[in-house]
């Protein structure tokens, strides 16, 4: 297995995400309001922070220097900041995150138009992702739309594939899962160097591609 480094980790963390400094000033504000906003549960949190020790090697010696913690955050959090900050013109930060989180609701149920969502605890379940980050690893864009339509080619997958691993797939199956495949890809970031080894892609996706034959 190839060595995964910190240089390989950190060229993907600078193609995909932005530095809070970088996002503060693409929202013409500070980085401080955008972690007042983070605190307060208004936008989706840093999707990595990076951070721990340098060695420094030279003919004075080997020196071990921290290193300061640095924050990095979904490109999409940008337009979350930029609601976030129209609102908190007039309002104070707890009520900027209880209209962020109605707002969130709504555009859930809408897009869920009567289906049942596609895990338990409904919006609480995707609004818990959001606020920590999780939705900004694997998402190229944080929206409802977005991740429920991974979250739904996810749930095919459960539903025909994780209770019978043997199972032949009939036609109308191997249309659906490749539908899903479709949809899963659509969306879908190819993960972090160092995390792609346990994403859903490489232990659900991949697995089922390769043993069934599906269109990918």
């Amino acid at each position: 297995m190839t060595e995964i480094t910190a240089q390989a980790v950190q060229a993907y963390i600078d193609a995909h995400y932005l530095e809070l400094e970088t996002l503060a000033v693409r929202a013409g504000s500070s980085a401080a309001t955008i972690r007042s906003f983070e605190e307060a549960g208004c936008i989706p949190g840093a999707s990595f922070v990076t951070g721990g020790e340098m060695v420094c090697t030279s003919t004075f010696g080997s020196y071990r220097l921290p290193a300061a913690p640095r924050r990095y955050y979904h490109p999409s959090v940008l337009g979350w900041v930029e609601k976030a900050l129209e609102l908190a013109q007039d309002r104070d930060l707890p009520e900027v995150a209880r209209r962020m989180r109605a707002a969130f609701d709504r555009d859930f149920a809408e897009a869920l138009a009567g289906q049942a969502p596609p895990w338990p605890r409904g919006a609480d379940y995707a609004w818990d992702y959001i606020l920590d980050g999780t939705w900004g690893l694997c998402l190229k864009d944080i929206t409802v739309e977005t991740l429920l339509k991974k979250e739904f080619a996810r749930k095919a997958f459960r539903e025909i594939i994780a209770p019978e691993p043997d199972h032949k797939l009939s036609a109308a199956e191997r249309t659906r899962l490749e539908a899903a495949i479709a949809d899963y890809e659509e969306v879908a970031l190819p993960f972090a160097p160092h995390e792609a080894p346990e994403s859903s892609r490489v232990k659900e996706i991949r697995p089922a591609v390769e043993k069934h034959g599906l269109a990918s």
